[in-house]
């Protein structure tokens, strides 16, 4: 009995040190592989002026859209 309890034992170490060992292997190869988190727009001053060029040209759009229509009416 004492016998089969140490080879349960010895199995369930072995598996355990194979998920450590594929565990720590997929580590490494993330730290390897690692690259910064990638932003949209690397400089945030610059992301706010491109959204506000589009604010513009957005709102600039709809009033010539507007006018147009209304000009048609007529």
């Amino acid at each position: 009995m004492a016998w089969q309890s140490q080879q349960a034992a010895n199995s369930l170490n072995q598996q355990q040190s194979l998920v450590l060992t594929t565990c720590s292997q997929h580590r490494q190869q993330q730290r390897r592989f690692r690259r910064p988190p990638a932003r949209l727009w690397p400089r945030p001053r610059a992301a706010a002026a491109v959204t506000a060029v589009g604010v513009v040209a957005t709102a600039v759009g709809v009033v010539a859209t507007v006018a147009t229509m209304v000009t048609n009416q007529r």
